[in-house]
């Protein structure tokens, strides 16, 4: 009883005949009562293929907002964008929301970390009956990073030089306060080093001075922790 109800068709839906999208989300609001909601949500994300993302519109009235997860928790209104990337959420009830632009790979209705591509905007968007419109939402999409660092190589260049290599761009502060230790992988007697630093244009390769001569005729082992992209 006395709710409105939107339905949404977004722009995934193509003709027969050419393949053509809907230029544009379709929306058809109805309700059980006497009243249709009437806020309204608008804005773009701006992308390279900004067409088709989905726009998840969370309600955080009643939770801490901070305990969201878009990854465990299906928003309470979805959009699409349309080919300039522009979208708008009507017929909603007033509420202050959270909304996310989702390139949802699998369709799912859901955030997968590592998997789709996400953006935020700079606040959240309360709309009541006397701002029933908030718009100018900008986003802009980017990937979470939830994997570490790597070594992938160590090359010695000379009896007193390493190279190393990264599996991804290091952050410098951390390399430099990092715990590095080169020992002989028999004795475990250690190595000193001199100097260690962080290629300036390629943060994924750096480079080690040690004050003891590495011996052709050992294996070395280099260990790395507290360094982080």
């Amino acid at each position: 009883e006395n709710k409105t109800y939107v339905l949404n068709i977004g722009t995934d839906v193509i003709d027969i005949r050419a393949r053509n999208r809907m230029a544009s989300g379709f929306t058809l609001a109805f309700s059980t009562g006497d009243s249709i909601d009437r806020g309204i949500i608008k804005g773009r994300v701006f992308d390279d293929k900004p067409e088709g993302l989905m726009m998840f519109a969370y309600s955080l009235d009643g939770i801490n907002a901070d305990t969201l997860d878009p990854s465990k928790i299906k928003p309470d209104y979805i959009m699409q964008t349309g080919k300039d990337g522009k979208f708008t959420f009507s017929n909603i009830s007033w509420g202050t929301y959270g909304i996310f632009a989702v390139r949802d790979e699998y369709r799912n209705l859901i955030y997968d970390k590592q998997i789709d591509q996400f953006g935020v905007t700079t606040c959240d968007a309360a709309i009541s009956e006397k701002t029933p419109l908030v718009e100018d939402l900008w986003f802009r999409l980017s990937a979470e990073d939830t994997t570490k660092p790597f070594l992938t190589k160590v090359q010695p260049v000379n009896r007193h030089h390493l190279y190393l290599r990264f599996s991804e761009p290091l952050d410098s502060a951390s390399f430099s306060g990092a715990a590095i230790v080169v020992e002989d992988s028999l004795t475990r007697k250690p190595v000193n080093i001199l100097l260690r630093s962080l290629e300036r244009y390629d943060s994924t390769l750096a480079t080690i001075l040690t004050s003891t001569p590495l011996d052709s005729g050992k294996v070395y082992r280099l260990t790395i922790e507290n360094v982080c992209d």
